[in-house]
């Protein structure tokens, strides 16, 4: 049964990279409609009245965009965790390790995607998703 669990633990990871992968992969025209879409759902969802469509979209893109950094790589932490612990005595340090190489790949993959661009500052947030998702693992983990 330990051999089933590991193999679903191990499916699950690579199963979320391979989102994020092709997540990156989207043009940058179809990202952003993506985008845009979520931020015109969430401000239909609030029934917002007292600000436009379209200046509350500008003024919340930015903020979606990389709330959506953050997510896949706390997430990404989350399951990468879980099937590093069985195999390491310092799954954090690795854990942290094996976040930001994937931030970094997952960047530098968008350079050769039509209009995306490596950014240091998202693999900064990606980083960050890694971090607090890692600590708080670690602690929910020991416990």
């Amino acid at each position: 049964m330990k051999k089933i669990s590991s193999i679903i633990k191990l499916i699950l990871l690579i199963a979320w990279m391979i989102l994020i992968f092709l997540l990156s992969n989207q043009p940058g025209s179809t990202s952003s409609n993506t985008s845009s879409a979520f931020v015109i759902k969430i401000y239909e969802l609030l029934h917002i009245t007292s600000i436009d469509v379209n200046v509350f979209l500008k003024k919340y893109i930015g903020l979606i965009r990389k709330l959506a950094h953050f997510s896949e790589f706390f997430i990404l932490a989350i399951l990468s965790y879980i099937n590093i612990k069985d195999y390491s005595n310092n799954p954090l340090v690795y854990n942290l390790i094996f976040g930001l190489l994937y931030a970094i790949s997952d960047e530098i993959h968008q350079l050769f995607i039509i209009n995306r661009h490596c950014s240091i500052y998202d693999v900064g947030i990606d980083f960050l998703g890694t971090i607090i998702s890692s600590i708080l693992i670690h602690i929910l983990c020991r416990k």
